[in-house]
Formats: C-alpha cells, sequence, structure tokens
C-alpha cells in the first residue's frame, strides 16, 4: 500500500486483527521518504508477526516500484519499525540486490529428509 507521507507511514497504527482478513500473508506500506527514498513498515500478523523489523524480502516488492517512480537504478530505503533499519538498494537486470548491516537471529542445520 502507497501512502502519501513518511509521516503516514511512521505513524501507522494499523488495526492488525483487520490485517488478517486481507489477502496475502505480508502487507506492506511505503511512501517517499525524505532522508531517505522511501520509507516502510511491514505486518505479517497471518504468521504470527506483527510487524517485522526489517524485510529485506519485502524490498523486492518495494525498490522495483520506488526506483521505476524515482527514475534511478540504486536507492536508499529506511524501514521505521521500532528496531529500524536501512537497506541498500539497486536494480541489476531481473535482480533487486539489498545490502545494509545486519545481526544474527538464528543457527540452524537442515538435515536432509530420511527415507
Amino acid at each position: 500500500m502507497i501512502l502519501d507521507s513518511e509521516d503516514a507511514v511512521k505513524n501507522l497504527k494499523p488495526n492488525l486483527k483487520k490485517f488478517t482478513k486481507i489477502d496475502g500473508l505480508i502487507q506492506a506500506v511505503t511512501a517517499k521518504g525524505s532522508d531517505y527514498d522511501c520509507v516502510s513498515r511491514v505486518f505479517a500478523p497471518k504468521i504470527g508477526i506483527n510487524e517485522d523489523p526489517v524485510t529485506g524480502s519485502t524490498h523486492c516488492l518495494i525498490v522495483p516500484y520506488w526506483t521505476a517512480k524515482l527514475g534511478k537504478n540504486k536507492l536508499t530505503a529506511f524501514q521505521a519499525s521500532n528496531r529500524t533499519g536501512i537497506l541498500y538498494c539497486e536494480i541489476s537486470d531481473d535482480r533487486v540486490k539489498i545490502s545494509g548491516k545486519a545481526s544474527l537471529y538464528s543457527i540452524s542445520e537442515i538435515l536432509p529428509h530420511l527415507k
């Protein structure tokens, strides 16, 4: 969902119960930024995540919109969750490249399927 302003994104107080009735698992809101090219927030209450702190995968959808709208192939995005995060994004052919600082969340091992 595209909002009118950065403040609208930052100050949004969504009714998460109503979000569970919208098609799709994840709902993203975004607007043109003032200090960054765009700002966003991402909500996924259907899968137990009220608000995702910083979402690279959702920016694979947000970045093509803003690069086309702003007429550039590189942009800086700000996710305005409580934890916040800055993503450095680039459109390259049919891919979105994302970089930035990250924190290790977990380590796990995927075992091959046992027959």
